[in-house]
């Protein structure tokens, strides 16, 4: 979602390719290019490093913490709604 908000707002492709995984970078950028500050990226950002890592993809015996589902999921859906509302505009 984050990379659909930043193509909007005149990323190219290119450019999204080279951040790859990054969603620290990714969250930055997109506060930057003007996603809302009511949009918060705290539950995000405590998955950036797995993420990155492609730590979701690929099992190993790293422990890993996550966020609360509830909270995550929450703020997935304010992100998803501030961005597809951009978008589609």
């Amino acid at each position: 979602m984050l990379k659909a908000f930043l193509s909007k707002h005149g990323q190219t492709i290119s450019d999204l390719k080279k951040i790859n995984h990054d969603l620290k970078k990714l969250s930055s950028l997109a506060r930057a290019k003007g996603l809302p500050e009511k949009v918060q990226l705290v539950q995000i950002a405590l998955l950036a490093d797995t993420y990155n890592e492609k730590g979701f993809e690929y099992r190993t015996k790293k422990k890993k913490t996550f966020p609360s589902l509830d909270y995550l999921t929450d703020e997935i859906e304010k992100l998803q709604s501030a961005v597809f509302d951009r978008v589609c505009k």
